[in-house]
């Protein structure tokens, strides 16, 4: 009987931003410190953060695509060795008979 081996890697998508997090970590605390100190926003920030979420959002659609192709293909290689199995059950459990 043959055995097939796979793994599956899951990256942290948001891991891969350690030095963005801490940062948000110290914006968070200044802000929880001064909550009364108005931001002051300009066009061009406004801009700038719409398009940072936009890019954001973008790379998060495309590895959500990339993990249903990788799980798409770890079902169809279940399929293959569930197929092969019972195909190798059904030789063993039924010899053909030779005359």
């Amino acid at each position: 009987m043959k055995y097939f081996c796979f793994s599956i890697v899951i990256d942290d998508f948001d891991s891969a931003k350690g030095s963005n997090s801490k940062e948000m970590k110290v914006n968070q605390e200044i802000s929880t410190h001064q909550p009364n100190v108005a931001k002051p926003y300009t066009r061009q920030s406004s801009d700038a953060s719409i398009k940072k979420i936009l890019e954001e959002a973008e790379n998060r659609k495309h590895e959500f695509w990339k993990l249903i192709d990788e799980h798409n293909a770890v079902i169809e290689n279940l399929k293959r060795i569930e197929k092969l199995e019972s195909n190798s059950v059904c030789k063993t459990a039924h010899p053909s008979i030779r005359t």
